[in-house]
């Protein structure tokens, strides 16, 4: 999910995102990239997310690779060979992410 400082949203998808990476361990894993902001901005909004989730700052080469970001949050979907299979622009709602967590889990990750 890419966050950027002072986004509601992103705090709001992030929590939920945390929930789902202590319920399903390792069936599925979350990122968080940040941008639109200094590196010491983009760290000091961390303190926001769960430190159990990983975070870096975005990087023009990520940024082109994944088509680019607009509105934030926005959550890219990714295969295990790194390719886009889905990016939503926005926040998604906490019963739709949970069920993408799922079906990318085959059923095994549910809250």
């Amino acid at each position: 999910m890419f966050f950027q400082p002072d986004c509601r949203w992103c705090k709001k998808q992030g929590k939920v995102m945390a929930k789902l990476l202590e319920q399903c361990g390792n069936k599925i894993h979350f990122n968080l990239v940040g941008d639109k902001g200094s590196r010491t901005k983009l760290k000091r909004e961390l303190r926001h997310f769960a430190d159990a989730l990983p975070a870096q700052q975005n990087s023009k080469l990520f940024a082109r690779k994944s088509g680019g970001v607009i509105g934030y949050p926005t959550t890219l979907v990714l295969d295990t060979n790194g390719e886009v299979l889905a990016k939503k622009r926005g926040a998604i709602e906490e019963a739709k992410l949970i069920k993408l967590a799922s079906q990318l889990s085959d059923g095994e990750c549910e809250l």
